[in-house]
Formats: C-alpha cells, structure tokens, sequence
C-alpha cells in the first residue's frame, strides 16, 4: 500500500516546515510540483519546483498526466504521475503541501490508483501569527515596488484562506510555533503512518 500525506493550510502556517521536517526524520519523501511561474533568487529547478511553460503544463493536464492541479493568479501549479512513480520507486509514502482543491483531486487519484491511501492534515496558526509572519517573509518585496502583489496576498490570506479547512475532514490539525510541536506533529504523523501499514497487512 502506498501513501499520500497532503498538508493544507494558509501560507505561513508552517506547511513547508512540516513538510521538511517529515522527510528529513524519512517519514516519506515530497513532491516536487511543477509550476508555470518564474524561478526566483534562491530557487533551483528540480528541487524547489519544476519549472515549465505555460504550454507544457497544458499538455500534461491534457494529457491527464497531471495527478493534481491548480490556477493561482495567473500561474498553474500541479503534481504528475511521473513524479509519484518516481517517489513510489523509493518508498511508499509521498508529501505534498497542497491547497484544499488538491485534496479533492488527490482523493479522486488515490481512489482510482486503488493502491494508495490518502492521509489528510492541516497546519495553521492565529490570525495574528499568520499575518505575522508573512510580514517578514514578503515585507521586503515593499522595497522593490511589489506593493501590489504583497497585498493581494494579505489580502487573499485574510479572505480566503484563514477559512480553510472547515469543510473538508482532516486526520489532525497542527499548530506550529517550537522545535517540540514540530517534533510532536512528527511523532504523530509517524505513529499515524506506522498504524495504518499495520491495518493494511
């Protein structure tokens, strides 16, 4: 049985963080998505991101070889099957922050795969913690005249995703803010993990 652990939340909630932390205890390995957007200062193809054209992300959605997809702005994100099977060829658990139109389409995959359960947890913070820290995340792009994309994500993180997750079913809800939260989320994710290969056997 293979696994797919998705982890949702609004940006800055620690999904990254989790997400690393999971695969450097070798928990699972992540997904690498593809993403039709430029790459930026510290960001390196094939590692952060696969970065394609517009028209390459088109075709693999066409194609159906995209497992999961989404417009953010006017940029595509997406995961493919060639990824999973690369993932899969070394292990069984595979990683993958992903908003909550992705768990929708990663349940609809792991259903038709038939092989593949989907574990689904989510990862936020307070309001004010969110807001935040995604002041000093993105506040210098204020200094490179980026004021307007900077407020669309406030602004969308305000609206939108502050209400993620209340209609979808997570296996548990993660608030990041020490080593030893990160470390417990760990425990449990593995524990989770560890019961469920059990139960398939």
């Amino acid at each position: 049985m293979n696994f797919i652990i998705t982890l949702t939340g609004p940006s800055c909630g620690g999904k990254s963080t989790l997400e690393n932390s999971l695969e450097g205890n070798k928990i699972g390995k992540k997904v690498i998505s593809f993403t039709t957007r430029t790459i930026r200062d510290g960001e390196a193809d094939g590692v952060d991101y696969y970065f394609i054209s517009k028209d390459e992300a088109n075709r693999l959605i066409e194609e159906k070889q995209a497992v999961q997809y989404v417009m953010f702005g006017e940029h595509i994100y997406g995961s493919t099957q060639a990824e999973f099977d690369r993932i899969y060829a070394e292990t069984n658990v595979a990683i993958v922050v992903v908003e909550p139109t992705g768990v929708t389409q990663f349940a609809k995959y792991a259903e038709d795969r038939g092989d593949c359960f989907l574990i689904r947890y989510f990862v936020t913070n307070t309001t004010q913690k969110l807001v935040e820290r995604m002041l000093l995340r993105y506040g210098c792009n204020v200094a490179e005249n980026k004021t307007t994309i900077f407020a669309k994500r406030i602004e969308h993180l305000l609206k939108v995703e502050v209400w993620w997750g209340r209609d979808t079913e997570f296996y548990s809800i993660f608030i990041l803010n020490t080593i030893e939260e990160k470390q417990e989320a760990c425990k449990e994710v593995n524990s989770h993990i560890e019961r469920l290969i059990c139960a398939f056997k």
